[in-house]
């Protein structure tokens, strides 16, 4: 999943810089953070649970993309800025 295949509707969640959005009955989860080395936090596991997400999205400022738990994909933020 690519940030720029997520389609309209967007719902703020009570975890602090996080989002989801609705694709085709897909309810996905987007994160930003600040660090490069990203490991599974407790927000993380509150928003997939509360937020019934299928997948969650985070969004560093490192250079490879690569999985972090099942449903959860760390991706490039230069890669998703850079997409077309």
């Amino acid at each position: 999943m690519r940030l720029q295949d997520l389609a309209l509707g967007m719902a703020r969640s009570s975890t602090k810089n996080a989002e989801f959005r609705v694709k085709r009955d897909r309810r996905i989860g987007i994160e930003c953070k600040r660090a490069d080395a990203q490991t599974m936090t407790k927000s993380m596991h509150i928003a997939l649970d509360n937020l019934k997400l299928d997948e969650l999205m985070i969004v560093y400022p490192g250079e490879k993309r690569y999985t972090l738990a099942k449903g959860v994909e760390v991706d490039p933020l230069a890669e998703l800025v850079n997409a077309k």
